[in-house]
């Protein structure tokens, strides 16, 4: 029974994709599945442990209706053999199974309820293999809806609002869309990782997020009848950017606006403190060596505010890099978004005894940290750019210059992520005021229609 329905499921599945949306399909491929490349789950990547309680079958991808068979075992190892095949081994290290380099059959679990556990995470649909010398290569292949439970936890999670889930849903649809043959060179359309979209299975699920992929099954975002790149971030910082003042290339519907919905959320305002010696370890990490970090200047900003290209100083030489570089380099958990000032202080490593007499006329000393002086106009100044002062034993020559000092630099953020498309947290924020999904995607994807709403 579960394969006839599954039978008359994707037939009607494909019939729906063919008369409501056209061309916003074409070329990509697309059948209703998606492979797609599993790596958090995996413990090495030479060998992987499966488990399913109801035993294995083996199924051809060209025909899920006809199951194969596979030897009576409920755990199993899968290893790579000689050219490229895979070889399946029982928990005693002893031969089950070998599939060829060519053959192209999924193995899943016996029974109506298909899903295998792959180490200590349970994935719905099939699971293939592919095998580059002693590496192995794990693809979950399975409906796009039931791919889609596994994102939404992970790219928003169940707290949210559920019409900010549903425009997420319809988002990582649509990112997936239209990335469909991302990887297909390497066998797989996309990866459980950020480089495509986090993927967690069955674990990561919930009632809720499954209900907001159940609820717009089949929506996708459009945009002159093709779908959009769908790329979407955590917070703003009160302002989304332009496409191309990140990657280049004009999209039309990825315009920066204001965004007034994601102030006030986690990460909105942020602020990072880094000394000298931090951000030179960092830079030397990935080959840019400019000795003591002397100085972070900015030389340009997008219209809305974010790094394009900043300046470091160092003691050894300058680099101008990009602001999303800066990022990457620092870290993109750590240094949160492109959209920062920086500001640094001075701190001199070696004290300096200056004498100073109080209001009771007693002498006390004071470190040069904590020295300012007033100049002729009454202004206060700081002691950095002056060549001596006077001590309690006369005048004292200062050489600030050579005087071992530590930069801490201290930069003020805003928002998390690059900052184009949708904020996640702006979407919660949207659908708390009472918004719909609809008017959530429209206003953060400019000009887009939704494909498969009635009405």
């Amino acid at each position: 029974m579960r394969k006839i329905i599954s039978a008359i499921s994707i037939l009607a599945v494909l019939i729906g994709f063919a008369i409501s949306y056209g061309k916003a399909y074409a070329d990509t491929g697309y059948d209703g599945f998606i492979k797609v490349r599993l790596t958090s789950p995996l413990k090495s990547d030479d060998k992987v442990k499966l488990y399913s309680e109801r035993g294995f079958s083996l199924y051809c991808i060209d025909d899920l209706e006809n199951e194969l068979g596979f030897p009576e075992v409920n755990e199993i190892y899968v290893t790579s053999g000689e050219e490229g095949d895979i070889v399946f081994l029982d928990s005693n290290g002893e031969l089950v199974y070998i599939l060829t380099a060519d053959a192209k059959l999924l193995l899943t679990s016996r029974g109506e309820d298909i899903r295998v556990k792959v180490e200590d995470r349970y994935y719905r649909g099939y699971l293939m293999f592919n095998a580059i010398g002693d590496k192995l290569i794990v693809i979950n292949y399975l409906p796009l809806e039931e791919y889609l439970y596994g994102v939404l936890p992970k790219e928003m999670g169940f707290s949210f609002h559920i019409e900010a889930l549903k425009a997420q849903g319809i988002a990582a649809r649509t990112y997936a869309i239209k990335n469909f043959n991302k990887h297909i060179e390497e066998g797989y359309n996309l990866c459980d990782t950020s480089c495509c979209q986090a993927y967690g299975g069955m674990n990561v699920e919930s009632s809720k997020t499954n209900e907001a992929v159940d609820d717009t099954k089949g929506m996708i975002i459009t945009y002159n009848g093709y779908p959009i790149d769908a790329v979407y971030h955590s917070n703003s910082g009160g302002h989304t950017e332009s496409a191309e003042e990140v990657w280049g290339g004009n999209l039309p519907y990825l315009k920066g606006i204001p965004d007034e919905f994601s102030e006030s959320y986690p990460n909105s305002r942020w602020q990072l403190k880094m000394n000298s010696k931090e951000i030179e370890d960092k830079l030397y990490n990935n080959s840019i060596d400019v000795g003591k970090v002397m100085d972070i200047i900015i030389l340009d900003t997008t219209a809305n505010g974010r790094v394009k290209e900043l300046m470091i100083v160092g003691d050894k030489g300058n680099e101008t890099i990009s602001g999303n570089e800066f990022r990457t380099i620092i870290g993109t958990t750590t240094l949160k978004s492109a959209f920062f000032t920086v500001s640094k202080e001075k701190i001199y490593d070696k004290e300096i005894k200056i004498y100073s007499v109080d209001n009771n006329g007693q002498i006390k000393t004071i470190n040069l940290n904590d020295v300012n002086i007033i100049d002729g106009d009454g202004n206060i100044k700081s002691i950095d750019g002056f060549s001596s002062i006077i001590t309690y034993r006369g005048v004292k020559n200062i050489d600030l210059e050579t005087t071992p000092v530590t930069l801490n630099f201290t930069i003020d953020g805003k928002g998390y992520g690059h900052g184009v498309g949708m904020s996640q947290w702006g979407a919660q924020g949207m659908a708390v005021y009472g918004y719909s999904f609809e008017e959530i995607l429209k206003y953060y994807y400019n000009g887009i229609d939704i494909e498969g709403v009635e009405g």
